[in-house]
């Protein structure tokens, strides 16, 4: 068995990695990431830098894999808008550049980890479940939503099975080394250095934070179940919290006061996005087990080394 995850040393991929390891100790396990980082894998899991796209090895290493895990993005949702060109230069065409060489030799299963945080948009209900209307606001939400076709197009033409899985809010423990990624390891960052915390809006934004290790288990539960194959799951907590819920709590279990810088609302946030994780739940035989308040003080003993 192989399992090639692309994005590897990003977030959710080190923390998947390590998950696979335990999972499948006889697997082969293959790591690929634009960049090789200082933050080294176990010795039994072979590396390969490349970026999306035709890179030899790559493709050499997902011809024999029993399943592929595309977590590979370069932007996020805050800074998509400002350059989108290089949004989709970097990630839907590097996809559909991916898609299209593997897509000759290729026909085990494909999980691409999509974004239940961006590409619906405004909500027209809530929760939000996957037959909601496609209306992304982001260069990020627009072009999630074009890879997530184009893994159906060149699954269904090709002959190879595939699961989309959108994320809502994550969070956890190591995601505040990657800068611009979410509202948590802002505000954690800020307190780590003493700086005010920037707030767009007012704080009553509400969201769906899920916790790093039910995603995990969520993509694990992709890769084994055949109920997965052809499906779009929304994976979240299935509630929602303000960011002033957030931020009380973190100050809570920090027991130190979170300094806030105030600006307007941005043009790319919507006022709620919590998803609906009832089809997860009953096909992938999948549910959170982290909550917020739980999963933050593991985050918080984590990244303010606080016990």
């Amino acid at each position: 068995m192989q399992i090639v995850v692309l994005g590897a040393s990003g977030f959710v991929g080190q923390h998947l990695i390590k998950s696979l390891l335990d999972r499948y100790p006889s697997a082969r396990i293959v790591a690929v990431s634009r960049k090789i980082t200082k933050l080294a894998f176990a010795p039994s899991v072979r590396v390969i830098q490349a970026g999306l796209g035709a890179n030899p090895d790559l493709i050499k290493a997902c011809r024999d894999a029993s399943a592929i895990i595309h977590l590979a993005w370069s932007t996020t949702p805050s800074i998509s808008n400002v350059a989108p060109l290089n949004d989709v230069m970097d990630n839907l065409v590097g996809s559909v550049a991916f898609l299209e060489a593997i897509s000759r030799d290729f026909r085990k299963r494909l999980i691409f980890m999509s974004s239940g945080g961006t590409v619906y948009g405004q909500p027209i209900n809530v929760p939000i479940p996957e037959t909601h209307p496609i209306r992304p606001i982001t260069s990020y939400g627009i072009a999630k939503f074009g890879v997530e076709e184009y893994v159906e197009l060149y699954g269904t033409k090709h002959g190879f099975d595939y699961t989309i899985l959108r994320a809502a809010n994550l969070y956890g423990p190591g995601q505040l080394q990657k800068n611009g990624q979410g509202v948590i390891p802002a505000i954690l960052n800020s307190l780590k250095n003493d700086d005010p915390f920037v707030m767009w809006g007012d704080g009553s934004a509400i969201r769906d934070y899920v916790y790093v290790s039910d995603v995990v288990d969520a993509i694990l539960k992709a890769v084994e179940r055949p109920q997965a194959i052809g499906n779009r799951f929304n994976i979240g907590s299935g509630d929602g919290n303000s960011l002033l819920e957030v931020l009380e709590a973190i100050e809570e279990i920090t027991q130190r006061r979170v300094q806030i810088n105030q600006r307007p609302t941005r043009s790319s946030d919507v006022p709620v996005n919590v998803l609906d994780i009832s089809k997860a739940r009953k096909l992938l035989d999948w549910q959170p087990r982290v909550g917020l308040k739980d999963g933050l003080r593991r985050t918080i003993e984590h990244e303010l080394c606080l016990a």
